[in-house]
């Protein structure tokens, strides 16, 4: 019965998406660019798809109002602890 319970809260949880909500302090999401202007750490939307804070890597988006979206990865490296650059812009 307690297994069954278990597996009931975790698919829950999975299915609400509460696991990927962003980290980042509600009070301090915000960061200057020079050339991207006020960038928003956590409110993508509505901070479920805002920028995590992993142990090694970052996962989630921050937006711009300038340049909107900027990716910073989905918190599956492939080799497990950083991120690899396989290719490179022309």
């Amino acid at each position: 019965m307690r297994q069954w319970i278990k597996i009931s809260v975790i698919v829950a949880i999975v299915a609400t998406g509460a696991y990927t909500t962003s980290n980042i302090d509600p009070v301090h999401p915000h960061a200057w660019s020079e050339n991207a202007g006020w960038l928003s750490w956590r409110d993508a939307n509505g901070g479920v798809q805002g920028v995590r804070v992993l142990p090694t890597v970052l996962s989630g988006y921050i937006w711009a109002e300038t340049v909107g979206f900027i990716n910073v990865g989905d918190g599956t490296p492939a080799g497990g602890t950083a991120y690899s650059r396989s290719s490179r812009p022309v």
